[in-house]
């Protein structure tokens, strides 16, 4: 058993996961971000599983080779086999600058309490053997402070949250349930990651998200900086906002050069935007308002949104807006009245706007490949695939540079969309 010993508590310096600054919503009004209650049947089915697989071990009293509690020494390594693969953070975990906390595949974690990460913590599980965190007797906190490094692969995390300082954190082939993922002046990069009943929040910090599904989320609320996110889906449950941006660009992640769009849909506003800030790749429906805020738009896709398409004081350009109600696209500043080589088609009015004189407008049907079932890449008969005005690139979510996705990974936890694959 490590000892609580007389060196930093993690309990001093792990702030409270849920404690995020407010979410902003079109119109100034401001609402806390709030914890799903809710644990998705899945993760918890697994978490099930896991119950009765342990049950021997959590009804006697653990070895104390088992138990974890207060600052690591050394570098320590959590092996499957003896004293595994079983182990139980009773007390807050300290993993000081310099040390390294390893996890190794098949071992589980149940957490009663934090873990603080000032040097690196390394959990990387495989396809066939996963790694699990789950949090016991309410939300826990893994922790990388003041520059402290996490590194998970082919893990399961439940009833936590994983936040950074300064340091960095990485997500890879992961499943995260009923939490949040946070950071301070760092590094977020989540790649073929399921996160249900989850959410983002950053600042002054560097977002990469590839591939990576989050139903019924709370969101991604990126302040200050340029996050990058491609092939996602990010849905909601009627609330809040999809992709928060202050002061910060939103463009589709890169893979293998080709920016991958992302799907925002079941949320009040799909995406708000800041000034000065430029919206790309982005394909928006079933929303409220698709789009809404003082920024730019481009190469966005935004359809079958119920009260409004864009509302964007920036402009628009190279984007495909049909079937919303109340507007297509409103442009309500004179002074920002740029629209061109998009199509405005299907919508309760295409274009509600003070601008004088009227844009000249396209509208024309897109000839999506399945409308009915949200797939709102173009057919190649669409007369947008190769828009002649627009250089002869193809206009909307999926061009220009885009292409067919490459194909997703198998082993991913992620329910990425059928046309990712």
């Amino acid at each position: 058993m490590l000892s609580q010993g007389s060196g930093p508590q993690a309990a001093e310096r792990l702030p409270r996961g849920r404690d995020l600054p407010p979410i902003r919503q079109p119109g100034g009004i401001h609402s806390q971000v709030r914890r799903c209650t809710m644990c998705p049947r899945r993760i918890v089915a697994a978490a099930i599983i896991l119950c009765f697989a342990t049950a021997s071990a959590a009804l006697a009293t653990p070895p104390s080779s088992n138990i974890l509690s207060g600052v690591i020494p050394s570098d320590l390594t959590l092996t499957v086999a003896s004293p595994g693969p079983v182990y139980y953070v009773v007390g807050d975990l300290t993993v000081p600058e310099g040390r390294t906390l390893t996890v190794e595949p098949g071992v589980t974690l149940l957490m009663g309490a934090g873990l603080s990460i000032g040097g690196s913590l390394i959990a990387r599980g495989t396809p066939a053997d996963s790694i699990y965190f789950l949090g016991t007797g309410g939300p826990r906190l893994i922790y990388g402070s003041y520059g402290g490094d996490v590194d998970f692969e082919y893990t399961r995390l439940t009833s936590t949250d994983v936040s950074s300082s300064l340091g960095e954190l990485v997500l890879s082939h992961c499943a995260l349930s009923d939490g949040w993922i946070t950071s301070d002046n760092g590094t977020v990069t989540l790649s073929y990651c399921y996160l249900p009943g989850s959410g983002i929040g950053t600042q002054y910090s560097t977002l990469r998200m590839l591939y990576c599904d989050m139903p019924r989320s709370y969101g991604v609320h990126y302040y200050f900086g340029a996050a990058s996110i491609g092939g996602c889906d990010i849905g909601g449950t009627g609330g809040e906002v999809g992709i928060d941006l202050y002061k910060a660009t939103l463009e589709g992640a890169t893979d293998d050069e080709r920016h991958q769009p992302t799907i925002v849909h079941g949320f009040a506003t799909g995406v708000v935007g800041s000034p000065w800030g430029l919206i790309e790749n982005v394909v928006t429906y079933d929303n409220d308002i698709g789009i809404a805020g003082n920024c730019s738009v481009s190469l966005c896709t935004v359809a079958r949104n119920r009260s409004g398409g864009i509302d964007a004081r920036g402009g628009v350009g190279q984007s495909i807006v049909t079937h919303n109600g109340g507007y297509g696209v409103r442009l309500l500043d004179p002074y920002s009245c740029a629209i061109g080589c998009s199509d405005l088609w299907m919508n309760s009015v295409d274009l509600d706007s003070d601008c004088q004189p009227v844009p000249a407008l396209i509208s024309e049907d897109p000839m999506y490949l399945d409308f009915a079932n949200n797939d709102f890449r173009l057919a190649e008969t669409s007369p947008f695939k190769y828009f002649g005005p627009c250089g002869g690139w193809e206009i909307g979510a999926y061009g220009p540079g885009s292409g067919l996705p490459i194909g997703t990974n198998p082993t991913t936890w992620g329910r990425i969309k059928a046309h990712y694959r």
